[in-house]
């Protein structure tokens, strides 16, 4: 049976890749294509419950300004700080 479509295309790419020998210099598409992979970050989506907004990446929105706003704000944290004196819990100042 003829390969899978998925399988078949990472055959066809895996046809591109050289093998380095001893002593030769790596070409640039290959720096450029290791520099790519690691320039590339995973984002990590999800919802932010104190900003009630969606977002792409993480790391991005908890520097944005709405985020630190609140993070910032300790009566923000009242409620929790109550509720971690009630279970015995030290807080960390």
């Amino acid at each position: 049976p003829p390969p899978r479509a998925a399988k078949r295309k990472a055959q066809e790419t895996l046809g591109f890749i050289r093998e380095e020998e001893d002593g030769q210099r790596p070409s640039k598409r290959s720096i450029i294509t290791r520099k790519k992979k690691v320039d590339e970050k995973e984002l990590k989506p999800g919802y932010c419950e104190n900003c009630r907004d969606k977002f792409e990446d993480f790391s991005e929105h908890i520097m944005s300004r709405k985020h630190r706003k609140f993070a910032l704000t300790p009566d923000n944290w009242k409620e929790l700080d109550e509720l971690l004196v009630q279970l015995d819990r030290p807080r960390k100042d």
